[in-house]
């Protein structure tokens, strides 16, 4: 019979948003970021060039961008750590992470207006002009 008794909880605690910062170009447009566990649930940051800001617990992110979403779990498998960084390893036993990033609004007009087609029909309409002369 095992005797043991449990008599310390060693918990860490995480500031998640130090992760965020600084992985994007200054001049990037927002994104929206998920980090999901299954023991808490799920926190909502938003990246905006290098800053990140908190929004609050839950998934804040705008409904109409879920078919653009990327994600992860944050598992051994997928989650690579340089082999020149000393830490401890995300134990997933008992909570298992995952991460969602999503469009913002600000991102999804900026790549998806009318200028780069412009500019495509006017590339074209130059070499077909070009060709015909």
């Amino acid at each position: 019979e095992d005797d043991r008794k449990t008599v310390a909880i060693i918990l860490a605690v995480i500031k998640w948003s130090g992760y965020f910062e600084d992985i994007l170009s200054p001049n990037s447009k927002p994104v929206t970021v998920v980090l999901e566990n299954t023991c808490e649930g799920a926190f909502t940051y938003t990246i905006t060039g290098t800053q990140v800001e908190f929004m609050g617990k839950g998934n804040l992110a705008d409904k109409k961008f879920e078919k653009y979403v990327q994600a992860v779990d944050l598992d051994s498998s997928n989650f690579v750590v340089e082999s020149t960084t000393i830490a401890l390893t995300l134990n997933q036993d008992i909570c298992q992470y995952s991460l969602q990033v999503y469009p913002t609004e600000e991102m999804y007009e900026y790549n998806n207006d009318i200028f780069p087609l412009a500019i495509t029909m006017t590339i074209a309409a130059v070499f077909i002009l070009t060709a015909a002369v």
